[in-house]
């Protein structure tokens, strides 16, 4: 297999969100093999880069579930929500008390900067709310948009924005109290198409780790798909193989079997 795309939270990272030394030691050989090594994330491209770089990578950034492609700091690919779609998810988040954040030019926009949802989510990714009317912020095209609630209450919201919006939207999760809102047909599985296109890179010889929903179509894509033991049951079910816990760098671990690592 020539070509790695790795998810990064419960996939790459630990549980305290940071890189495993073992999965470092482990890329780095398969990089000096001659390996091409990428991220692939729901995370925005600014969260992403210390990864990237404490890694030594040169090769493009996934970001956003692959709503934004970066080749290189003068050419990027974006995806953006349009305002006929951002509108009705703030009338949605408004109505019904759900905590929506949007995301813009590497910039993170609430109503409610202060929430304990906002402060977990700023904790993991050290990024800093930009307090905001979003119907302000609707007016412009947008990145991505998330939706933090407790489960049953999302998969509540799911329906409803489905009922308004199916036919231009794609609803996706990364953690089960994240719904993450893309346009139709934009995920990691396409973004991860338009890298193998890009640099002539065969699909078929293409390993994929992942954990969440978010992951499924990549999983799906790829010539070999691996959930990691803390995937969600609908990932192990679709992937080719499992690799052990992310806490106790499942993702090196397999490696080391699948390349004869030492």
């Amino acid at each position: 297999m020539r070509t790695i795309f790795f998810d990064l939270d419960g996939t790459l990272l630990n549980e305290d969100h940071q890189l495993h030394p073992e999965n470092i030691e482990v890329i780095h050989q398969l990089q000096q093999r001659g390996v091409t090594v990428c991220l692939a994330s729901g995370r925005t491209y600014q969260s992403m880069r210390p990864f990237h770089r404490q890694l030594g990578l040169q090769t493009p950034l996934i970001c956003y579930n692959g709503a934004k492609i970066v080749f290189s700091e003068s050419e990027t690919i974006e995806t953006a929500l349009t305002p006929q779609m951002l509108r009705p998810l703030v009338e949605l988040s408004r109505d019904h008390q759900f905590h929506l954040h949007l995301y813009r030019d590497e910039e993170w926009y609430t109503e409610r900067p202060d929430s304990e949802e906002s402060r977990d989510y700023a904790e993991k990714t050290h990024m800093t709310p930009i307090a905001v009317d979003l119907y302000e912020i609707a007016n412009s095209p947008c990145t991505k948009a998330l939706f933090i609630a407790a489960p049953e209450r999302l998969a509540m919201l799911s329906t409803l924005i489905t009922a308004q919006l199916g036919d231009e939207v794609d609803l996706t999760s990364s953690m089960n109290h994240f719904l993450e809102v893309l346009v139709k047909g934009i995920n990691k599985g396409w973004a991860i198409r338009q890298v193998c296109e890009r640099l002539a890179l065969p699909l078929e010889q293409t390993i994929a780790f992942g954990d969440g929903l978010n992951d499924l179509e990549m999983l799906q894509l790829v010539g070999h798909g691996v959930a990691m033991e803390n995937a969600h049951e609908t990932l192990k079910v679709a992937a080719d193989a499992m690799a052990p816990h992310h806490a106790h760098a499942g993702v090196a671990r397999y490696l080391r079997g699948h390349y004869q690592l030492t």
